[in-house]
């Protein structure tokens, strides 16, 4: 059995001569040569799409990091830019703010669609006005103001804080002092060193004057007691043609309308100087709700802000104080007939209406010592005793 498994396993066998195995040593080499080079062949392209693919996650990761930056950048030069911008805003309407409660008892004065305040002698123009009036334009920096104004033919330059001042030049050294406004309002003043004058006369009328009872029982009151046209509130009788008071006490000055200003050192300080001449109205409302809408006093102040008039229900008919204003006798009142019938009420000084009826009718014995205009039909009628008025 094991001489027949020999024979096969030799019968099987294969003899290979030695020239055939170095020729296949020598294609096995070259095989692994192909296979080598192949190797390193793929080997250089994956490290190259490798090299490839980190370069540009690497410049796309630098290009986001570079947009990053770059918007962060904008977004704080856009907020620094803003801070500017709010911090110029918020410096303009400081100015506004602190000179429309420190100068409220001034008149305004309009250039250019903004208003301003005269103060320091006509030295400086403060400007309490935060929109254009003729533009409907909101100020949002004191850049956008310009950089100088005229006013009474005198050249004013801006500041840092948006107030005019008028040039070293043109620099106006008035000595006067001007009057001071708590010794108006109230009567008196505290400050025992106070510059401002303090005229005797030049206060603001009581209310108890204006009362139905015309009568102060206030022994300490210091406010003035005789009104006059300086301290007294327009007639509203007066601006129809219907005042038949004899002592009215009232002003019979001849407001232009309700669309009119408010007198602002009338309506907060109770006196103007200006009286009769002032083209402002002389009520007693508040002239912040007319010009802005809203009162910067709060619940302090005194003044009316529902601009209606308000009646009188206590019909007290008992003896009452004659007080007069006396400033009354210089206004005369006659009816011009060709004028239209909302304003035939004319209102002039004796003078000046004695001189017009004598140069047309050339006779002055048509008006009567009480400066009335006698009309047709009337030289039955008896004249009334105030000097101020007619009957109409």
């Amino acid at each position: 059995m094991e001489d027949h498994l020999n024979t096969k396993s030799d019968s099987t066998q294969v003899n290979f001569s030695s020239e055939d195995i170095h020729l296949l040593r020598r294609e096995l080499k070259q095989k692994q040569k192909a296979l080598m080079k192949r190797h390193e062949l793929l080997k250089k392209q994956l490290q190259t799409r490798i090299a490839s693919r980190n370069l540009a996650k690497h410049l796309t990761t630098n290009k986001n990091r570079t947009t990053l930056n770059t918007d962060r950048q904008k977004c704080m030069k856009a907020q620094k830019v803003s801070l500017a911008l709010e911090k110029q805003q918020r410096r303009l309407l400081e100015t506004v703010y602190r000179n429309r409660v420190a100068y409220s008892y001034k008149n305004r004065i309009s250039l250019g669609g903004l208003k301003y305040v005269l103060i320091h002698g006509g030295n400086t123009l403060a400007l309490v006005s935060s929109e254009n009036e003729s533009t409907k334009h909101k100020l949002t920096s004191i850049d956008d103001l310009e950089l100088w104004i005229v006013y009474m033919h005198k050249k004013y330059v801006k500041d840092y804080f948006g107030n005019y001042n008028l040039q070293e030049k043109d620099h106006l050294y008035n000595n006067t002092r001007g009057e001071c406004v708590y010794y108006t309002r109230n009567g008196y003043c505290q400050n025992l060193r106070c510059k401002y004058k303090h005229t005797p006369g030049h206060v603001a009328l009581c209310p108890n004057i204006m009362s139905t009872q015309h009568d102060c029982n206030n022994n300490h009151c210091h406010l003035s007691h005789e009104p006059s046209q300086f301290n007294a509130p327009s007639c509203k009788f007066f601006q129809e043609g219907k005042c038949s008071n004899v002592n009215c006490v009232f002003s019979h000055k001849l407001e232009a309308g309700a669309d009119t200003p408010v007198c602002r050192p009338f309506a907060i300080n109770g006196y103007c100087d200006l009286g009769r001449k002032c083209p402002y109205r002389h009520v007693f409302d508040c002239p912040d709700m007319q010009e802005y809408g809203y009162c910067m006093r709060g619940s302090t102040c005194h003044l009316n802000h529902s601009f209606s008039v308000k009646k009188n229900g206590n019909n007290d008919k008992g003896r009452r104080k004659a007080i007069r204003n006396s400033d009354n006798d210089e206004v005369v009142t006659y009816i011009d007939d060709n004028r239209s019938k909302s304003s035939k009420f004319i209102v002039a000084d004796q003078e000046l209406l004695k001189r017009k009826v004598s140069n047309t009718s050339g006779s002055e014995d048509i008006i009567s010592e009480s400066g009335y205009l006698p009309q047709s039909g009337d030289e039955d009628k008896q004249l009334s005793g105030n000097k101020d008025f007619v009957h109409v």
